[in-house]
């Protein structure tokens, strides 16, 4: 039988630890991976055909709590979402459209917006529409935000 010298010292690495007793419980899997790898030479001197074909079984696990939809929140938990808010200096006015009813058009973190007088993101809330102005609060902080600013 020709094995080559890497071959037995790959092997070797291997079974070395498990002989000594350092696989722990989970070195009677490590065998048939091992094996499963080898060459067909290798797996003929050890024989045991049987225990590296045990390798490719796959068993389910089996969740403690499989009702739960996140297994890291006990149930009836919620998470709020928290949305950044914009900073006052974040807000800048583009534009206004009146088509029926007065919008203004904001870019809010280099995101362009259109906002009608009540809508809110991002923490800024539009109190009124007046061109060239728009009036906003955010929290108890209210201020002008203008088209030429």
């Amino acid at each position: 039988m020709n094995v080559s010298v890497a071959t037995v010292a790959a092997l070797a690495c291997f079974l070395i630890p498990l002989s000594l007793g350092c696989g722990g419980e989970g070195s009677e899997s490590l065998l048939p991976m091992v094996m499963q790898h080898a060459p067909a030479e290798v797996r003929q001197a050890f024989g045991d055909d049987q225990q590296v074909a045990s390798a490719g079984v796959v068993e389910a696990v089996v969740l403690p709590f499989p009702e739960r939809e996140n297994p890291f929140l006990f149930p009836g938990t919620e998470v709020e979402r928290a949305i950044p808010s914009a900073a006052v200096n974040e807000v800048c006015v583009i534009g206004f459209i009146d088509v029926g009813v007065p919008s203004a058009v904001l870019r809010v973190q280099e995101t362009m917006r259109t906002l009608h007088v009540g809508d809110k993101v991002q923490g800024i809330e539009v109190v009124a529409i007046q061109p060239p102005l728009v009036k906003l609060r955010q929290g108890k902080l209210t201020w002008n935000a203008s088209l030429f600013d």
